[in-house]
């Protein structure tokens, strides 16, 4: 694949960065970081093409009602399509309805990520599920790291070989015959996942570096879930378990996630 050119290279640069700031941020002034992020894809001819083609013969009306948490196939969660330009398209509709004040995002958030512990952590929770996976869709279909930089395509070829591998392992551990009722296992184990960061930043007593592992860590959770990647889950698990071995206040949080990745490889 053809390196990007210097000012696509820039613009890429700067619409990640408006995803970030939102991703890290919080509601305060959400609708100027939500301006932002349109007006970066707007300026960008390779993400205005990306999007034009994600959003060809897309039903934003239909997806949105099938992923949100009163739909009845979603088991009380928000879940996005599973496929990544379906979620381009979706999360980028949303946006433009939150900028044209057709959403409210405060009302939308509490509707479907609400958490008792306040406002900040549904925000978080908000972000995990529907920001994050967005950028790391359009960094999949660019096939760029977050500075607009093309990956390395034998590193890509890899990882489709391991998707294609862990497809196939996938389907003898879970049951393919009921795909609503998966996407609900994958929704079970992204929420307990946001519950464990949520509480490690508002509990635990980590070293910066172990905490910037820890985020690392979510990332490339998320990552694998976008893809379905149970192979790469356990994996990930080990590491994860490292980081919070001493963190007694965090073993109910921790031991929400093991459950529900265990969760897969019941058969009713």
């Amino acid at each position: 694949m053809e390196e990007y050119s210097v000012e696509e290279q820039q613009k890429l640069k700067e619409f990640f960065a408006a995803c970030n700031e939102m991703i890290d941020g919080r509601f305060i002034l959400s609708d100027v970081k939500v301006a932002k992020i349109l007006k970066a894809i707007a300026g960008c001819k390779t993400l205005y093409d990306l999007f034009a083609k994600c959003l060809l013969n897309f039903n934003f009306d239909r997806e949105f009602k099938n992923a949100k948490t009163t739909s009845k196939i979603n088991g009380g969660y928000f879940v996005l399509p599973s496929e990544e330009k379906k979620i381009i398209a979706m999360v980028f509709c949303f946006l433009l309805d939150v900028d044209n004040k057709k959403i409210n995002l405060q009302n939308f958030i509490n509707e479907n990520f609400y958490n008792p512990d306040g406002y900040n952590i549904s925000y978080s929770n908000f972000a995990m599920n529907v920001l994050i996976p967005f950028k790391n869709s359009v960094l999949n279909e660019l096939n760029c790291n977050e500075n607009g930089v093309v990956v390395d395509s034998n590193v890509e070829d890899e990882e489709v070989e391991d998707e294609e591998e862990t497809e196939e392992e996938t389907e003898t551990q879970v049951s393919e015959d009921n795909t609503r009722e998966l996407n609900i296992l994958f929704a079970n184990l992204r929420i307990a996942l946001n519950e464990l960061y949520s509480a490690t930043k508002r509990q635990a007593r980590l070293k910066e570096d172990l905490f910037d592992e820890l985020k690392i860590i979510m990332n490339a959770f998320h990552e694998a879930i976008n893809i379905r990647n149970l192979k790469i889950i356990n994996a990930l698990m080990i590491p994860l378990e490292y980081i919070l071995k001493k963190q007694k206040s965090l073993r109910y949080y921790y031991q929400k996630v093991k459950e529900c990745l265990i969760e897969f490889y019941y058969e009713d």
